[in-house]
């Protein structure tokens, strides 16, 4: 910034100073207003569908399955206890892009059933604030590369993203027709064909580990030896979805023991690992990965029978919620590196913890907090007492804490027929029966929900009340939000303007 003497003096000569703004273009900004666009730095964000938190080799786990993302810890930070804020795979992801909690994607539907689809039951709203549209108002490039055919902009996804690659579906040849191979390769491309002096920001959704679940690769499959005390062999069913039995269209085939089943998967995320290094390999090469914040975090995770379900996701338990965050920091950054942050955090908190390291204000409506002011002193405020979740196969929702994590939920609920006989052992039940059920995670108790809870009533009803609470002001926000026409009433005046004091939504119209 030129001092007011020399301002003046231009001004004057009335020739000078157009001459000097033309050439500065948009590079003249105001004192400690951040670089819009011009600084050659990057967002990159891997999430990675199916990925389970415990199953990572940082997180103690007894086999390597990831020491290229081990690795990245040593430039940043990893938050040991992160929380989905959904099992879906529409729900959790728009969590991640919006900051919001995703139960706000569900649209409002007639009582009378009048409009069905999945289109129509899903859709992130327009109110609702965008991770890549705050990136591209500050001059970023932005593009995103999702594995899922779900993950389409008929659900709001491409809002934002000057560039949309949605899911290659059709007669797959080889591995590079789709998943990490292909996305890292489009997304590598797309890098390439920027000014280098320009910011971007890019998003990728990673559905392999899903896929080679139902797909076999002897080289991967064998890679782990399997456990030989997991010597179950599931029994194979023919239902969509079914607890305490693999579904036929998750069966791989053969009489495998729940022990190779695990060994596989962690044979595919040692595979996905090495891939996820193959990209940040080629992005150091061609110089755009030392300024680049690298972002992987796992949007839901899978069971292996701990919770009910084999090889699926869907409910409330750790072992589908509990997932991994690790965050690559950028050379200049003056962020503490190679630590890891047993903060709270929910998945929704990406997007304010992204914001806040671009140096970008944070818009209203955001629903998570960014963690960045929890990496200062020891003594530091958490981000959050409690982070919630809720959806899947079951209504009903969970709450955790720095210790417990509360589920109250109607299983199986949210399925036909034989889900539910799954669930309670009997064809057509006649009553749903409420469970509650507190884990300690500091006991030593295995995984999941189906060992003998935790015994602590006040801690139950606490976590209880403040998921009633916290689910009650969501549902108010998702109806303002959408506002359907067939609502003639809408929201209250009162309701939106606790909604806005509690930074649920913008001040709507």
């Amino acid at each position: 910034m030129l001092p007011r003497s020399a301002l003046t003096t231009l001004r004057l000569c009335g020739l000078a100073l157009p001459l000097l703004l033309a050439a500065c273009g948009s590079d003249v900004k105001k004192a400690g207003e951040p670089r819009r666009g011009h600084g050659g730095r990057g967002f990159l964000v891997i999430a990675v569908d199916s990925l389970r938190a415990d199953h990572m080799s940082y997180s103690g786990y007894d086999r390597e399955t990831t020491p290229v993302i081990d690795a990245l810890i040593g430039k940043g930070i990893c938050f040991t206890n992160t929380w989905s804020a959904s099992p879906e795979i529409i729900a959790s992801h728009g969590g991640l892009l919006t900051g919001a909690d995703p139960l706000i994607m569900r649209q409002p539907l007639p009582e009378d059933g009048s409009v069905i689809g999945l289109s129509r039951r899903w859709r992130i709203p327009g109110p609702a604030p965008s991770l890549a549209a705050e990136f591209l108002a500050a001059g970023y490039a932005t593009a995103a590369f999702v594995d899922h055919a779900w993950l389409a902009a008929e659900y709001g996804f491409d809002r934002g993203f000057e560039r949309f690659d949605d899911f290659r579906g059709g007669i797959v040849v080889d591995e590079s027709d789709f998943g990490a191979s292909q996305l890292g390769r489009r997304v590598l491309d797309w890098i390439r064909s920027l000014e280098s002096d320009r910011d971007w920001f890019a998003y990728v959704d990673i559905n392999d580990l899903e896929r080679s679940m139902r797909h076999s690769d002897q080289r991967w499959n064998t890679y782990f030896p399997p456990r030989q005390e997991q010597g179950e062999v599931p029994p194979v069913v023919d239902a969509v979805r079914a607890f305490f039995g693999i579904p036929r269209r998750l069966w791989p085939g053969g009489q495998q023991t729940v022990g190779e089943y695990e060994a596989s998967y962690d044979g595919f995320v040692r595979t996905l690992d090495h891939k996820i290094g193959r990209l940040l390999g080629t992005l150091d090469r061609i110089g755009r990965l030392e300024e680049t914040t690298v972002c992987i975090i796992g949007t839901y995770g899978v069971g292996f029978g701990e919770a009910g379900l084999y090889l699926d996701h869907g409910t409330l338990a750790d072992v589908d919620l509990a997932v991994p965050w690790v965050l690559k920091l950028p050379a200049s950054s003056e962020l503490p590196r190679g630590v890891f942050s047993d903060s709270l955090a929910s998945t929704i908190d990406l997007m304010p913890t992204l914001l806040e390291l671009a140096e970008l204000p944070t818009p209203p409506g955001i629903h998570g907090r960014s963690q960045i002011p929890t990496l200062g002193e020891p003594d530091a405020p958490p981000a959050h007492e409690f982070v919630y979740s809720m959806g899947g196969v079951s209504d009903g929702f969970a709450v955790h804490d720095k210790r417990y994590s509360y589920q109250q939920t109607f299983h199986a609920s949210r399925g036909d027929g034989q889900l539910l006989a799954s669930w309670y052992g009997t064809p057509n039940p006649k009553h749903k029966v409420l469970r509650r059920y507190l884990r300690d995670r500091q006991s030593g108790s295995g995984p999941g929900d189906l060992e003998p809870p935790a015994i602590n009533q006040g801690q139950a009803d606490l976590m209880r009340a403040q998921g009633q609470d916290w689910y009650s002001w969501i549902e108010y926000a998702r109806l303002a939000m959408h506002d359907p026409e067939w609502m003639p009433t809408g929201t209250a005046p009162e309701i939106k303007a606790e909604l806005v004091s509690r930074g649920l939504i913008s001040a709507l119209d």
